[in-house]
């Protein structure tokens, strides 16, 4: 399991104009805290420990909505890792978030991967 300065040092390093930009490190560790005690930061490491990919969610109670804040997947397999998980934790929810800048509904990449 990684560590908390593990998950830190990930973004920072692969950080890019699309994902935590303009957030500084005091930022990203806040935004890392609160996806934590959410339980909706979801990550994927190799068989060396090293961290390959991670989206950090937030999870919206009313509309049953599991958000994309931050997407560092890194590859389709680290996306469809996501998608599984949050889909097991939260059932009956929709994921969505920002894809080149408008809002998306994911439920047909979802019906494609399963």
């Amino acid at each position: 399991m990684p560590t908390f300065k593990d998950l830190i040092d990930f973004i920072v390093a692969n950080k890019s104009n699309k994902t935590f930009k303009e957030y500084d490190i005091s930022q990203i560790a806040f935004m890392v805290q609160e996806a934590l005690g959410d339980n909706c930061l979801y990550y994927s490491m190799d068989s060396a420990g090293r961290i390959t990919g991670m989206v950090l969610a937030r999870v919206s109670e009313p509309s049953k909505t599991v958000w994309v804040e931050e997407n560092l997947a890194m590859n389709m397999n680290n996306l469809k890792l996501f998608v599984r998980r949050a889909k097991f934790q939260f059932p009956n929810y929709t994921i969505a978030g920002f894809k080149n800048g408008k809002c998306k509904n994911f439920n047909k990449f979802i019906e494609r991967i399963n």
